[in-house]
């Protein structure tokens, strides 16, 4: 029983350090996509750093896999991979709720604004109906608050990230590690 109680213990403080890290990676896709709408390098460096998300969740579940012998159930990886996201997002939804609350108090209006204007640029099929919606809600000023942003993305990436940690946990269980002349 307390070996179990340890292992879990271990689990959350490594999903807890690596979050961290993860939260400021979080940070600066955040950071990449509120300042690419002015400048179209952020936007190519939140491309970049939107594709290492996978390599990066892989990279720190494989660690775990070799550090336990390859003993890691899968249910285990997977739920790594969910708290390295949860404990990530709540550190990245921190610092996106500061940056839109005291450092750019009408980002909410400037990305709707920005959806408008990319549609109008480049329609696509049913798009209109979107449009209109988010058209009258700028008239009408009724604008998400900074709250509902950052909780409803919190809970995007924790959603996105239970499935891509799925994903990554079984990739890591498919490739057997080697220990010498042993194959876990």
């Amino acid at each position: 029983m307390e070996t179990t109680r340890s292992t879990i213990y271990m689990m959350y403080k490594r999903s807890a350090e690596r979050g961290t890290v993860f939260g400021l990676y979080l940070t600066s896709i955040f950071l990449s996509m509120a300042f690419g709408i002015t400048n179209q390098a952020f936007s190519v460096l939140l491309f970049a750093l939107m594709c290492g998300v996978p390599f990066l969740i892989y990279y720190w579940l494989r660690n775990t896999y070799k550090q336990q012998n390859g003993l890691s159930d899968f249910s285990a990886l997977w739920m790594e991979g969910i708290a390295i996201f949860f404990f990530g997002g709540l550190l990245s939804s921190f610092f996106a709720f500061v940056y839109i609350q005291a450092v750019n108090p009408h980002f909410i209006e400037t990305m709707m604004q920005a959806s408008v204007d990319a549609y109008h640029q480049n329609p696509w099929q049913g798009g209109e109906v979107m449009v209109e919606g988010i058209e009258t809600a700028i008239k009408k000023h009724i604008i998400p608050s900074a709250i509902n942003v950052v909780v409803d993305g919190m809970w995007l990436i924790v959603f996105s990230g239970s499935m891509l940690s799925m994903l990554m946990a079984l990739l890591v269980k498919m490739r057997p590690i080697k220990n010498g002349n042993k194959m876990f």
